[in-house]
């Protein structure tokens, strides 16, 4: 595999010499969790994979984060469609919900949770 380096990180890699700047290398070359160019066996590393652990359960709880916000959306129009004097089936199920929603959000943001005061 040759690579040319930037900075002392690997900007470019490639089966075949493109450049006279070219090192070669036997060990892969792969792109990291974080978007990086690094040889493979530095994926391996306990320091590495901790790293890639943290990055990923970041995602997982922005994700998380994302889609229960998406629901707080849709509920605060049925709230707003009750404050304005419309009829909701199973209204106090959705407050229920959003009281819910909300503190599952709070907590993911490492907030402190809403109190709630009697529905």
């Amino acid at each position: 595999m040759y690579y040319t380096l930037k900075d002392n990180k690997i900007e470019m890699c490639a089966k075949f010499k493109f450049s006279n700047d070219c090192l070669y290398t036997e060990d892969n070359i792969v792109r990291g969790y974080d978007g990086v160019l690094r040889f493979e066996s530095e994926t391996q590393t306990l320091n590495y994979l901790a790293e890639k652990n943290q990055y990923d359960s970041a995602r997982q709880n922005e994700q998380l984060i994302i889609e229960k916000q998406e629901r707080l959306t849709e509920l605060t129009k049925d709230l707003a469609q009750v404050q304005a004097g419309l009829v909701i089936d199973d209204i106090e199920n959705r407050k229920q919900e959003f009281r819910t929603l909300l503190n599952e959000v709070r907590a993911l943001q490492g907030k402190q949770p809403r109190e709630i005061n009697g529905g």
